[in-house]
């Protein structure tokens, strides 16, 4: 249809409930990442740190919204791989400086900066060519989530609370919280008239 304002409408609740799903994975592994590396064996042991810094990335990653398919559906795939071209040239320049000297860590911290500054390239260059803002605009919402989750598990592990039981107890209350708190009463609307139509069918 040409229409920006809808397309504009359609991605950013596309990138809130990208953010929200993500946010929910990351608050999991904040609390149980130790335990879920340790299920791939002993070579991830240890691994913890860089999997925060990997995740950093991601929900940058999930915060933009899904800018590639806007920049391909909207014949901008020449500014997607300039893009694409002058990041990986970066980062490969960057991991000859960083791996060096930080290792593992320098490898993971260059990847996430990668992700996120492609994908935060490809969000300007849609709003500079075609005026649309695919950003998630519940940011804070997920941020605030997620440092009372951080918060929450320092205090567990403080006063010893076993992993499993923060798990459950995660897993029973932040449903209600990401709905209720972290999604708008518009995606809420569109996930309930999406529902309504499979219970129809």
């Amino acid at each position: 249809e040409n229409n920006t304002t809808h397309l504009g409408h359609i991605a950013r609740l596309g990138a809130r409930l990208s953010l929200t799903i993500a946010a929910f994975f990351t608050g999991f592994l904040l609390i149980g990442g130790e335990q879920v590396l340790s299920l791939f064996g002993r070579g991830y042991e240890g691994s913890f740190l860089l999997l925060l810094i990997l995740l950093a990335g991601q929900l940058v990653n999930a915060a933009v919204g899904a800018v590639a398919f806007i920049m391909f559906m909207s014949g901008q795939e020449k500014h997607a791989a300039r893009i694409l071209t002058l990041i990986i040239t970066v980062m490969l320049f960057l991991y000859v400086i960083a791996i060096p000297a930080l290792g593992i860590k320098g490898a993971a911290l260059v990847t996430a900066a990668g992700v996120a500054a492609w994908n935060v390239g490809m969000m300007k260059s849609i709003y500079r060519n075609l005026g649309v803002v695919t950003r998630a605009n519940n940011i804070l919402r997920c941020v605030l989530f997620l440092a009372g989750v951080s918060l929450a598990t320092l205090a567990g592990i403080s006063t010893n609370i076993p992993t499993l039981y923060l798990l459950a107890l995660y897993a029973l209350l932040t449903p209600v919280l990401l709905w209720k708190y972290v999604l708008l009463q518009e995606d809420r609307d569109a996930l309930m008239s999406v529902a309504g139509r499979y219970r129809t069918a």
